[in-house]
């Protein structure tokens, strides 16, 4: 905290039964909730109270997923919810590259709506290409038209400046 550097632990839920590499597809996990609690969100739960941020992995786990859905966990409601309602983390949840291939089955603007309704508060894109400029153009835009989406983001402001001004 002296430094002002502000910790981030990743990459929930668990990248440990993956055996593919999110930067090149989106990785599978077919284990069941109480198998992924048991070794992979173990650690998440340990924590979840006492640090300020978590990454989302771009991972389809399958305990997550409603029956044939491929939704990654970070743009997964049901998985962000899970670490807010059930880990009682508190803090920033911001995704993984957004470039990744993980997430590039996905429209960039519709990935970033998906992620924002999910319950992300930040997002991370390795460079400002004009691509990433017209994604943040798009959903100033559908926010302007979307309460939902506008409040999610008036909440993660909240959410970075309360952990901003305590480091």
């Amino acid at each position: 905290m002296e430094n002002g550097i502000i910790p981030c632990v990743k990459h929930y839920p668990g990248h440990g039964d993956a055996s593919k590499d999110s930067h090149l597809t989106l990785p599978e996990i077919d284990l069941s909730l109480d198998e992924m609690n048991k070794v992979h969100i173990k650690p998440f739960r340990a924590c979840a109270k006492r640090i300020p941020m978590v990454m989302a992995a771009h991972l389809n786990c399958k305990c997550f997923n409603k029956e044939g859905e491929n939704l990654p966990v970070s743009l997964n409601k049901r998985a962000i919810d899970y670490l807010r309602s059930d880990l009682g983390f508190e803090g920033i949840i911001i995704s993984d590259d957004m470039v990744m291939k993980g997430v590039a089955d996905f429209d960039g603007a519709l990935a970033c709506e998906m992620g924002i309704k999910a319950g992300l508060n930040m997002f991370i894109y390795r460079n400002s290409e004009p691509e990433t400029m017209r994604i943040i153009e798009n959903i100033i835009e559908k926010a302007q038209k979307d309460d939902i989406l506008r409040e999610k983001i008036e909440e993660s402001y909240r959410i970075i400046n309360n952990i901003k001004l305590s480091y």
